[in-house]
């Protein structure tokens, strides 16, 4: 149920990491919402935290054997993500935007992990309905490329979040923490819808000509002739040979593999010979 789905690399990578598993042995679905539940299993998967010592739940509705349950006490533990009173955490409730930005917010603080400002600040035009608490979070991961907002620059603080754009955060996340940086160029904002941006800012209402081709974007920065749906490889990064690295694998067995250089093949994914990489992760290969 991910084959046209524009976040299918976003689950794809979220799955080959064992972050986030399908909901049952042929479906991943993608427009389901998130729970907080999973949202803590997420989170401390991501942090390869040890929850062996949580054995015992400090939540009246997290039983003992819910596979989140040592999840949900660490996120609480590190005051990442608590409950909704002492007793209960609601592990069923799904997940809004804007609870989503605080608590990955705090994810960062608790790993001291210092986001960079890649981008322009983006003043939503429903800033006004981001609470308090959260506007800041909203400020500092949208800048740092891992939040974006939907159709007509919103950023929609109260919709839900659902598993195809927890995915395609968290994908950002890991981006930025494994590379210290996110492409800019080509992205897709938290609808999947395309923009491009340079020097941090989206090209606004105007046609440009990008690679020998023209497209049109609106004055919110949507390319209004690529669709939500539009296989990446129509945009001219994602026409090279990609692969996802497994278990096991290093630049040497991957450029044997493909017959390519070695060396070439670092640089081509912006990495050193010395970079470790992850199973999930995409590579671009070079083309002879």
């Amino acid at each position: 149920d991910i084959l046209n789905h524009w976040a299918k690399d976003d689950i794809q990578f979220m799955v080959n990491r064992g972050l986030l598993a399908g909901t049952n042995d042929v479906s991943f679905s993608p427009d389901a919402a998130v729970s907080r539940g999973t949202l803590a299993a997420i989170l401390g998967r991501m942090a390869n935290a040890d929850i062996s010592g949580y054995t015992k739940s400090s939540f009246t509705d997290v039983k003992k054997d819910a596979y989140y349950m040592g999840y949900v006490e660490w996120v609480n533990t590190k005051d990442i993500m608590n409950g909704k009173t002492s007793a209960a955490f609601v592990p069923d409730s799904a997940i809004t935007r804007e609870e989503m930005a605080l608590i990955l917010f705090n994810y960062t603080k608790v790993m001291k992990m210092n986001l960079p400002a890649i981008y322009a600040e983006n003043i939503f035009a429903d800033a006004s309905k981001i609470s308090a608490e959260s506007a800041d979070a909203v400020k500092q991961l949208q800048m740092a490329g891992i939040l974006a907002g939907k159709s007509e620059n919103r950023f929609d603080p109260q919709g839900i979040v659902t598993r195809a754009e927890v995915s395609a955060v968290i994908h950002r996340f890991i981006k930025l923490t494994m590379n210290g940086t996110l492409d800019q160029g080509w992205t897709q904002n938290d609808a999947g819808q395309w923009m491009y941006f340079e020097n941090g800012t989206a090209v606004k209402n105007q046609i440009k000509n990008i690679d020998g081709k023209d497209y049109k974007f609106d004055i919110f920065g949507i390319a209004t002739d690529i669709s939500a749906s539009k296989p990446q490889a129509d945009t001219p990064e994602k026409n090279k040979e990609t692969y996802t690295v497994k278990s096991g694998d290093c630049f040497w067995s991957i450029a044997r593999m493909f017959n390519v250089d070695m060396y070439t093949l670092a640089v081509s994914n912006g990495k050193t010979l010395s970079t470790i990489i992850y199973p999930g992760e995409i590579l671009i290969i070079p083309q002879q």
